[in-house]
């Protein structure tokens, strides 16, 4: 009888603890994906205040190391360069301006482009996080699958798949026609919808002016992964990316690793 007792108890406890998780599941049921979407854009919208607050309260140490291939895999080039951010240092050197840099090195490069593809961007233009503004319309690009979660360094992370929206739409310069041959996944921070990491890959050959005569894009890689601070500001800790490219008749392939190590806040709220 005891036994037979034991066991029913254990039923009894078997089926109110599934009771008790059938009764909590809704709660733990995916978020709508329009509501996911829409959170991302708004959170993007933060971004350059939380950048700044982020700039403006921590130290660290941001190294940038390029390296340009032969089609056969030979390395050609490396550069790397080290810059160290400290509010708290008044001759703190700053990050390069991006304007300055890239209008330079874009004022450059235009003499040598035919006035035919005038319109065209240069194979080689330093892009920036900051030209790919996360909005609506960038998000209509795309067709999202929400996948599930996952857990990534103690966070709660969402994951979703992208690929091109079906019919592609309509493009403007070379960076729009690339954003439209994307697909990859993104993981997204479920508290407050910051993207957390992002893998992307290019999955159709883009050429640069009329019939590839500037080149084209072949292949394209890119890992992109940020952190949250002990105060929740979130900043970009990697980026890693690598691209096979025509440009003219000469075929490159280049290599970019980006990171912020030695973070530490340095001054009060």
């Amino acid at each position: 009888m005891n036994g037979w007792s034991h066991r029913g108890w254990g039923c009894a406890l078997a089926l109110a603890v599934s009771s008790a998780l059938a009764a909590e599941a809704p709660t733990n049921a995916l978020p709508p994906l329009d509501t996911v979407l829409h959170g991302i854009v708004q959170r993007a919208e933060a971004d350059a205040r939380i950048q700044q607050e982020f700039l403006a309260r921590y130290a660290f140490v941001h190294t940038v190391t390029r390296q340009e291939h032969n089609p056969k895999g030979k390395l050609k080039k490396r550069k790397t360069k080290t810059v160290s951010h400290d509010p708290s240092v008044q001759n703190s050197t700053p990050p390069p301006s991006r304007s300055s840099d890239g209008g330079q090195n874009r004022a450059h490069r235009s003499h040598a482009r035919p006035e035919a593809v005038a319109n065209e961007e240069p194979l080689d233009r330093p892009y920036e996080r900051e030209d790919v503004v996360v909005t609506d319309g960038l998000m209509r690009r795309f067709e999202f699958t929400l996948l599930g979660r996952e857990l990534w360094e103690t966070l709660p992370l969402l994951k979703l798949d992208f690929r091109p929206a079906v019919p592609t739409l309509h493009a403007k310069g070379v960076l729009e026609r690339l954003i439209n041959s994307m697909a990859g996944t993104l993981w997204v921070d479920e508290r407050d919808y910051t993207v957390a990491r992002i893998s992307l890959r290019l999955i159709d050959k883009v050429n640069v002016g009329v019939g590839g005569l500037l080149g084209s894009v072949s292949a394209f890689q890119c890992e992109f992964e940020r952190s949250r601070t002990c105060d929740g500001l979130w900043y970009t800790r990697r980026v890693d990316w690598r691209a096979e490219y025509r440009e003219f008749l000469v075929n490159k392939i280049v290599e970019q690793q980006e990171t912020r190590t030695e973070v530490r806040r340095v001054t009060e709220k």
